[in-house]
């Protein structure tokens, strides 16, 4: 399946890859759908509605629905052992049902995230995000998620056993939307704090901003308590699309 994501505005901002589990339900990253105002699943010729229905942020997995039926998986009971032979299937740059074939290579752990990876060797490419990993069975095995550039075969996926995870939460597990962060502050504040960074952002000789305007953005900031990381980056894309230049090392401490 291809997954693409859409800004407010229509714009396709994301593509990535999917993978169905139930017949209504699919999955793939976080990372691909999380600044979407709405989302499409491709099935084929079929462009289909889908919502965002369950995220599981520290393991990079969302859970998406749609009302038409699509096809699921077997989700493997047990992990191969290194050596064993995988598939990975997605949709690289668009390129639905594009299939590649390597090996189970490592089995490593972010001990930052206190996430496990599967590594393999089966090619991975920009759009893969969210792809199925499967062993010699065709049972998914993991969602495949990034690769290592410019190394070669150093391609990740999360295993099953997070799918599972995912799919055991109930219906709107949703982490805070960036829209009811910043719905704390007053329609003024929300408009002068937009205004004040894009024109931050765009660094222009003619753009000059006193302490004071400083200070109330900062203040404004600090008023909506404290943010999680993916918070942060939807508020700097939120508010500018980027910190830039000079502004940046001001910026990011701020945010």
């Amino acid at each position: 399946l291809v997954v693409e994501a859409f800004d407010k505005r229509g714009r396709k901002i994301k593509q990535g890859s999917a993978v169905s589990v139930e017949k209504n339900a699919a999955i793939t990253n976080w990372h691909v759908v999380s600044k979407a105002a709405s989302i499409k699943i491709l099935k084929g010729k079929e462009k289909l509605d889908a919502t965002l229905d369950a995220v599981l942020e520290d393991r990079d997995l969302a859970r998406l629905r749609t009302t038409v039926e699509l096809q699921p998986v077997s989700v493997a009971k047990a992990l191969p052992n290194i050596g064993e032979t995988t598939f990975a299937l997605g949709a690289p740059f668009g390129f639905d049902l594009t299939i590649s074939e390597g090996i189970l290579s490592g089995k490593r752990e972010d001990e930052t995230e206190k996430t496990e990876y599967l590594q393999t060797t089966a090619a991975i490419s920009s759009g893969s995000s969210g792809g199925g990993l499967f062993n010699a069975q065709g049972e998914l095995i993991g969602i495949t998620t990034l690769q290592v550039r410019p190394a070669q075969n150093l391609n990740f996926a999360l295993p099953a056993p997070y799918v599972t995870e995912i799919m055991a939460l109930p219906p709107g597990s949703l982490p805070e939307v960036l829209v009811s962060v910043l719905e704390k502050l007053k329609e003024p504040d929300r408009r002068w704090l937009r205004a004040f960074v894009r024109n931050l952002v765009a660094v222009t000789k003619d753009f000059r901003y006193s302490a004071l305007e400083a200070d109330r953005a900062l203040a404004l900031i600090a008023s909506l308590g404290t943010l999680e990381p993916w918070q942060k980056e939807a508020l700097r894309f939120e508010l500018g699309g980027g910190i830039l230049q000079g502004a940046r090392a001001y910026w990011e401490d701020a945010i």
